[in-house]
């Protein structure tokens, strides 16, 4: 009975570590599989949304630089009702999902890996002062300036004082330059996308 114990335990011994080897090789497909997921879920959102939507910032922050540089008030109203894009998709909420390390390990070029992070935290940094913002803020401050100014004539509107006003001149050209580091900043963001097409 000890040869016939021993043969059975041999068996449930070898019974078991097949099945060890058989679920980590399933758990090892099972996590490529979903690995290979998250990396084409990135490459798709990089190619069909964030290449998109950053040309679109580029050309949204030029939008603003005209409603800005307007030289007249029939310019200005022409130049604003030019639709200017809030962009929901564009954020880097997809690549906050995982840990880094998993990002890592989801990349099949590992030199891409920060040249990814980079472009997402680009991403975050664009976010924080839309083309919409830029012009929003823009308004707000001309508005504040123009309720203080002792330089304005008689049933003159905000709109109408910031064509003639030097604060306004000054507020426009810091603005411009904002804006030309955004459209920079935009155009090396729309690079590094473009370069993230296949991780």
């Amino acid at each position: 009975m000890t040869h016939e114990l021993a043969e059975k335990l041999f068996i449930a011994f070898a019974g078991a570590a097949i099945a060890l080897i058989l679920k980590a090789m399933y758990d090892e497909v099972k996590e490529g599989l979903q690995r290979r997921a998250f990396r084409k879920a990135i490459e798709h959102n990089v190619k069909d949304v964030l290449v998109p939507k950053t040309e679109r910032l580029i050309r949204d922050y030029e939008q603003v630089r005209k409603v800005i540089m307007s030289s007249s008030i029939e310019q200005y109203n022409a130049e604003k009702k030019k639709q200017i894009d809030q962009m929901p998709m564009f954020n880097s909420d997809l690549i906050k999902r995982l840990p880094p390390q998993e990002v890592y390990r989801c990349l099949h070029d590992k030199s891409k890996y920060g040249l990814l992070f980079e472009a997402f935290y680009s991403i975050d940094y664009h976010r924080e002062k839309m083309p919409a913002a830029i012009l929003d803020s823009f308004y707000k401050l001309n508005l504040e300036h123009f309720k203080l100014s002792n330089d304005r004539e008689e049933n003159e509107t905000h709109i109408d004082h910031m064509f003639h006003c030097t604060y306004a001149d000054a507020l426009r050209e810091n603005m411009n330059n904002q804006i030309t580091m955004r459209v920079g900043s935009a155009a090396q963001l729309l690079d590094e996308l473009k370069k993230l097409r296949h991780l």
